[in-house]
């Protein structure tokens, strides 16, 4: 079956044919599911036996249930109960036990989606919506080349080229910079080295660090992250009630907030100033927002993850990113049409570069 390639864990288009024709048959069972009656309750167990891939004694789930592929994936135990709302991403196999019961408006979500899905999957999406004549096909990410300069693959591209000339920057910088300081370095990883090899007279590992340690500094780190996101969000919902500020300010503002919130805001806000809203959906992007800065923040400054980086110079070095990335785009902007004309076969050679990326960035080499 074609739905092996869920398994795979390998890049697949969610878009072929054969899929999406599994899928819906799936997703029909699931609605015959939701659609019974309270007293219909064979029904609704030969249908759990029928979506599911496993389904044990004594299982039953409240409508409505929701699931991705319609439960295919989901092997359940026996005595099994889940409330209302149960919600499954099954676009991989989901296991639960034996004699569990799951309370209402539950989550069980396996699937991962690389990095770029975040650009593919919202960025650009938001942006299309602008761009009103940028139709995707259904067997690719580039756009008929009427509206070739604006495709769904400008915004990555322009996000991951100046990423090679910044390496090489960020080589030589921080090489210098070692140089210089070679020697108080070697001799502060000397004393790190002997403290961490140390053995705690607490409830310590072999690593001298105890358990109650390491919990209190994933918890911590994992509670700054999430109190940031949920901080920035609100400060940029805050800041469009502001009735002094015009709703293009207000959308700027959003996008430097919180990237989430701020880039539907711009999209909305310059819908009619489809260049412009290109140029700063890139540069909010590749800046991060201010929620992203602190993220990154809380991560540099916890004890024992100190990646050798300020956040000095993690801000500068993203600033550095936003403006290659929005000057890149308004370069590509003003060549692409011209290329276009005189080599007709640059279309397809960009579709490759972006899935060349694409892949690297999966495999975590970007």
């Amino acid at each position: 079956m074609r739905n092996s390639l869920l398994h795979s864990q390998k890049i697949y288009d969610p878009n072929d044919s054969a899929l999406l024709s599994e899928q819906e048959h799936c997703m029909g069972c699931l609605y015959d599911y939701n659609a019974t009656r309270p007293s219909e309750k064979e029904k609704r167990t030969q249908l759990l036996h029928t979506m599911l891939a496993e389904c044990g004694k004594g299982c039953w789930i409240e409508p409505p249930f929701h699931a991705n592929w319609g439960g295919r994936h989901l092997h359940l135990g026996n005595n099994v109960y889940a409330n209302f709302g149960l919600t499954c991403v099954d676009d991989t196999h989901i296991y639960i036990g034996d004699h569990t019961m799951l309370g209402p408006n539950c989550i069980l979500a396996t699937a991962n989606h690389p990095s770029p899905m975040f650009l593919l999957g919202f960025v650009n999406r938001q942006v299309i919506r602008v761009f009103e004549h940028a139709q995707l096909p259904s067997s690719s990410y580039l756009p008929s080349p009427s509206s070739f300069s604006h495709s769904p693959w400008l915004i990555p591209l322009c996000l991951y080229l100046p990423v090679i000339p910044l390496s090489f920057l960020a080589r030589h910088f921080y090489q210098f910079e070692r140089f210089e300081k070679q020697d108080s370095q070697d001799s502060q990883k000397s004393q790190n080295l002997q403290e961490y090899r140390e053995p705690s007279s607490d409830t310590s590992g072999a690593s001298g660090v105890s358990v109650e340690d390491a919990i209190f500094s994933t918890a911590h780190t994992m509670v700054l992250i999430g109190g940031w996101i949920m901080l920035f969000s609100i400060l940029a919902k805050w800041v469009q009630t502001i009735p002094c500020f015009s709703p293009s300010i207000k959308a700027i503002l959003g996008g430097i907030a919180e990237i989430t919130t701020g880039i539907p805001l711009l999209c909305s806000a310059f819908s009619e100033k489809k260049t412009l809203c290109l140029i700063l959906v890139t540069g909010c992007v590749a800046l991060g927002g201010g929620s992203g800065i602190f993220q990154t923040r809380s991560v540099l400054l916890v004890k024992q993850k100190n990646a050798g980086l300020s956040i000095r110079h993690y801000i500068l070095w993203k600033a550095l990113h936003a403006l290659l990335a929005t000057g890149t785009l308004i370069f590509l902007l003003w060549l692409l049409p011209e290329l276009e004309r005189v080599l007709p076969a640059v279309p397809a050679l960009l579709q490759r570069v972006h899935w060349i990326l694409l892949q690297r960035a999966h495999c975590g080499l970007l």
